[in-house]
């Protein structure tokens, strides 16, 4: 594996969270699972702002040092994330009536924005696998394999959270990745692999999410027709 591979799935492994991952989790029809594991996501993006990059400073070499864009992250997250949540709390503690078909619109007009976004980068992640190499490509799949192997074991007993727990597990904060490396050591070439490993981590949880919500219906189905 080339270094600046490795390297780049060090800072990933330092780094969870991501609100890449609430696209997957907000297609789950359990609410008590889906706040769960919603608040799970929401706590590790804001601690890894403060937490990650301690986490780096101690794994990577140390000839390398950091610089975490602290201001602008947390801008970021106070105005895509904190915002919107205390403003959709507020509407469905206010608006009880039209909350849940504000959110059924919000939900389709998110997908569709993630939908547009994915098409634009097609381009630049197709390069950008091509730099990485096969060998990137199959380590960076074990590595979100196994991320989401140990978010099904840690997603306790209900058979609800488990796969919920899988995506906020294996959905890394890429942007807090390549945030810090473009300030920290533009020249080590960690961005082409940071944007292969966001191209591959999208479409393994879009299967696991698609796969979850089919054996949903199977359940429920065969519950309908046993009683």
């Amino acid at each position: 594996m080339k270094p600046e591979i490795a390297m780049t799935l060090v800072m990933l492994a330092c780094a969870p969270g991501g609100l890449s991952a609430l696209q997957f989790l907000t297609k789950a029809k359990d609410e008590e699972s889906l706040s769960y594991v919603g608040g799970i996501v929401i706590v590790m993006s804001l601690l890894a702002i403060f937490i990650s990059p301690a986490m780096m400073a101690l794994v990577l070499p140390q000839e390398m040092s950091l610089t975490t864009p602290y201001a602008r992250a947390f801008v970021f997250l106070l105005v895509f994330l904190l915002a919107p949540l205390l403003l959709g709390v507020f509407v469905n503690q206010k608006a009880r009536t039209i909350a849940p078909k504000l959110a059924k619109i919000i939900a389709l007009i998110g997908t569709l924005a993630f939908v547009v976004v994915i098409v634009m980068t097609l381009s630049m992640a197709k390069e950008a696998k091509a730099t990485v190499g096969k060998w990137g490509i199959l380590g960076m799949l074990v590595f979100i394999l196994f991320a989401m192997f140990i978010g099904w074991l840690l997603g306790g007993p209900r058979k609800e959270t488990r796969p919920l727990l899988a995506t906020a597990s294996s959905m890394r904060f890429v942007a807090l990745g390549l945030a810090i490396s473009v300030r920290s050591f533009p020249e080590a070439g960690l961005e082409y692999p940071l944007v292969a490993f966001a191209s591959l981590m999208i479409p393994a949880n879009m299967i696991l999410t698609v796969i979850t919500m089919i054996r949903s219906k199977r359940t429920k189905k065969k519950g309908a027709e046993s009683t």
